[in-house]
């Protein structure tokens, strides 16, 4: 099991001055309200760090610290990008064809899956065409019926394909709980 503390440092001096068992608020609280002195506080961004300081130190002012504004700004950037893959990988794929001794061996790996996933989809579609029911289908090409199903509605034929996690939608609401201090995985 993880443990974890908190580290009051003073920044001026440069020197870690105390290190506090937990990360309770109450702990926080007793700590700053023996220290009146304190008149900045450099924080970790979780709720339970200013409540704490403004409750013990409302002289204080609350400022964030650098590494939890790069951090937010970085997993901002990471949920703004991936929510436009989609779309970017649409606007920037091939508008023709793709002459495959110009890809990179990665791209060579991508690509040579797309043309066999591609094989597989239109013997498929071939198959259904000729009245052949789905169950029949998956039994005869060893593909699941939900996947064979993904092919006729037209939803498995892109070559650059998202990856996507059932967890996609609720992404920005678990962060904003995961930020809030939830660490609960059953309350999340």
């Amino acid at each position: 099991m993880d443990s974890y503390g908190s580290i009051v440092v003073d920044l001026e001096r440069r020197q870690a001055i105390e290190l506090l068992p937990d990360r309770q608020r109450e702990t926080v609280v007793a700590r700053l309200r023996n220290n009146p002195q304190v008149e900045i506080i450099c924080r970790h961004r979780g709720l339970g760090y200013g409540a704490a300081a403004t409750e013990a130190a409302p002289q204080a002012r609350q400022v964030a610290d650098r590494w939890q504004l790069s951090e937010n700004a970085s997993a901002a950037f990471v949920a703004a990008v991936r929510s436009e893959m989609p779309s970017l990988r649409q606007a920037l794929g091939p508008s023709g064809p793709v002459n495959p001794a110009t890809l990179t061996r990665a791209e060579r790996i991508q690509w040579d899956g797309a043309e066999v996933r591609e094989a597989l989809n239109r013997r498929i579609e071939n198959l259904s065409a000729q009245g052949v029911p789905i169950k029949a289908v998956a039994r005869i090409t060893s593909v699941s019926r939900q996947t064979i199903r993904k092919v006729l509605c037209g939803q498995r034929h892109n070559t650059c394909r998202c990856r996507q996690s059932s967890l996609d939608a609720w992404s920005l609401t678990l962060e904003a709980e995961w930020a809030a201090g939830c660490r609960v995985g059953a309350e999340l």
